[in-house]
């Protein structure tokens, strides 16, 4: 009899380890999941972030012709007022 009751504690803890082990693999695989998934969001972060410095740069390259093209325009202004003295 006491081997009966010791048997049946010994298949209690099992499915209780089981149970547990099975509780530990999902934690693991929703962690995996997420982990996954910040992965995905970082590229995404990581992609826009080298489309809005490409921008940048083109932007800026933008205002620097249109500085570029406002002195000339002032220099020939200047021609200008120089002739009509």
């Amino acid at each position: 009899m006491g081997k009966n009751i010791a048997i049946v504690i010994l298949v209690i803890l099992c499915g209780v380890f089981f149970v547990y082990a099975k509780y530990n693999q999902t934690i693991a695989e929703n962690a995996r999941m997420e982990a996954i998934q910040n992965l995905q969001l970082a590229e995404e972060q990581r992609e826009m972030a080298m489309q809005a410095e490409e921008a940048a740069k083109q932007s800026e390259m933008r205002a620097i012709a249109a500085l570029n093209e406002a002195e000339q325009q002032r220099l020939k202004l200047e021609e200008a007022l120089k002739k009509c003295k």
